[in-house]
């Protein structure tokens, strides 16, 4: 009678672990911050973080150590990319021009600081304009830059005439995949780093299985183009050469 009740009780509980699990590990793509995007679904905020990052919480964001990092990125070709998600919608904005090199515009004024606990503070004599992207989005202009230095790539955003963001992608080295509703979606396949960053917000999702939702396709392989635009078919490689 006891190892019956002890059994069933035993099967009972690993069925509860089980489906808590399951709940844990359900994915929705982030909310658009216009309720016009209907295509995404809802999330909580919890899962949106902070947009403050310094190169040192490449670490501990991701849990990967820098030697993992540096090899990720020099590994050999992953697998071609699979099918595309037609469900994600396209760039709620357009693409005005691209520039490569340090001649674009500069997305965040010198001596800005990002949000705590990173502190990182912006100087073009630190950070060098490698890329930048100009456009329009919801009727205002914003400017995605891309800038480097010793600890790897950082990204700028600019939008409405203010500053909005300013930090380290999912990796030092990382590429643009997808741009979706208001998101910018970077990530460095080979590692299984990703990033989502809000435009009209600076709003973040650094959680990288979360991230992966809005690449726009499957597989860790590179799209041949940045997806999401209609027209445009930019490389996806930053700085581009």
């Amino acid at each position: 009678m006891t190892t019956r009740f002890l059994r069933t009780f035993g099967m009972i509980f690993s069925g509860t672990v089980l489906a808590g699990c399951g709940t844990a590990v359900q994915l929705s793509a982030p909310p658009s911050p216009h309720h016009s995007q209907s295509s995404f679904r809802s999330q909580s905020a919890s899962s949106v973080a902070s947009p403050s990052h310094t190169p040192s919480t490449y670490n501990s964001r991701r849990g990967v150590n820098s030697s993992t990092s540096s090899s990720a990125t020099t590994a050999t070709p992953s697998p071609s990319p699979g099918p595309i998600h037609q469900s994600l919608p396209p760039f709620s904005g357009t693409i005005t021009q691209r520039v490569v090199g340090s001649q674009g515009p500069q997305a965040v004024p010198n001596g800005f600081v990002s949000s705590p606990p990173s502190h990182v503070v912006f100087s073009p004599s630190h950070f060098t304009l490698v890329e930048s992207f100009t456009g329009l989005l919801k009727t205002h202009p914003f400017v995605l830059d891309f800038y480097q230095n010793s600890a790897g790539l950082f990204v700028g955003i600019n939008y409405n005439h203010h500053p909005v963001f300013f930090g380290p992608g999912p990796a030092p080295v990382f590429n643009v995949l997808n741009f979706t509703g208001s998101w910018v979606v970077l990530g460095t396949p080979s590692a299984a780093a990703y990033e989502a960053i809000n435009l009209t917000s600076g709003r973040t999702i650094v959680n990288p299985e979360q991230a992966a939702l809005l690449k726009g396709y499957t597989g860790l392989g590179l799209p041949s183009h940045i997806l999401g635009l209609s027209h445009e078919e930019f490389p996806v490689s930053i700085p581009s050469s």
